[in-house]
């Protein structure tokens, strides 16, 4: 078991700018190692931020935004890895308390008939001293209820939630999926069941064969996604001045447009 042993400490905002923004300043706070795991859970985010920079949609007490400083240490799964598995465990935590079929589209999103309903984001914080990563923030956040007013405009066709409007006891549904959620983490942050959890996550793959966009920052492509590796890469295959070409991407490369 990696370092969930220590057991938690919470930190609970109504708002905040970004609980993963607040676990970077924790970390730098607190140079002493972790005795318990700080966990930090905000109503609502100012700033909320997904991958390369992209802003998260946070409104108030419709969403699990949340955060957890992770230290390394042997028995953590490697960094890499730490997104694919975090999606296998939000996924597991889906189907335990609905009746949902989640699926995850490469690398750190989590959908749901095709619309996203939870997004990750890992973040490494370098120790200058050492020059290397000493921590990870795992940042996690999901759509548990519709807006009452329902989503934005812009985002209405491609965002969704887990239990939409008018949930009983909204408070407690949150804290069950935080308890639950946080167990599936545990079983799979650890080293020992590494190539079992990336095998879930293929298995989990709304990309995997099928056609897809890929979109980097020169230009974009149409490929058919081959493989995931176990390592996270997506192996494609597409045509370039009629030859057939196949590339591994890593997961900071590209976004995917199914």
């Amino acid at each position: 078991m990696p370092c969930f042993q220590f057991g938690y400490k919470f930190f609970e905002y109504s708002e905040i700018d970004s609980t993963n923004l607040e676990a970077k300043r924790y970390a730098a706070s607190n140079s002493e190692p972790l005795q318990e795991i700080p966990v930090f859970i905000a109503k609502s985010q100012t700033g909320g931020r997904g991958r390369l920079g992209r802003s998260f949609f946070s409104p108030d007490e419709t969403g699990l935004y949340m955060s957890i400083l992770l230290p390394i240490d042997e028995n953590l799964i490697e960094t890499d890895l730490i997104t694919p598995a975090a999606g296998v465990a939000v996924c597991r935590t889906i189907e335990e308390l609905s009746k949902e079929e989640p699926k995850i589209k490469w690398v750190n999103d989590v959908y749901i008939n095709k619309k996203k309903v939870c997004g990750i984001l890992a973040e490494g914080i370098i120790d200058t001293k050492l020059g290397k990563i000493s921590n990870v923030v795992l940042g996690i956040g999901i759509n548990l209820f519709e807006p009452k007013t329902g989503f934005p405009e812009e985002i209405s066709n491609i965002a969704t939630s887990l239990f939409g409007k008018n949930v009983e006891n909204p408070e407690s549904v949150k804290y069950q999926f935080v308890g639950k959620l946080l167990e599936n983490l545990e079983k799979n942050l650890d080293s020992q069941v590494e190539n079992q959890v990336m095998e879930e996550y293929k298995s989990r793959s709304l990309v995997l064969d099928e056609t897809v966009t890929v979109i980097d920052s020169q230009n974009q492509f149409s490929a058919f996604v081959r493989d995931i590796t176990k390592k996270g890469h997506l192996v494609v295959e597409f045509t370039k001045d009629g030859k057939l070409e196949t590339k591994e991407i890593l997961s900071g490369e590209v976004s995917l447009r199914i």
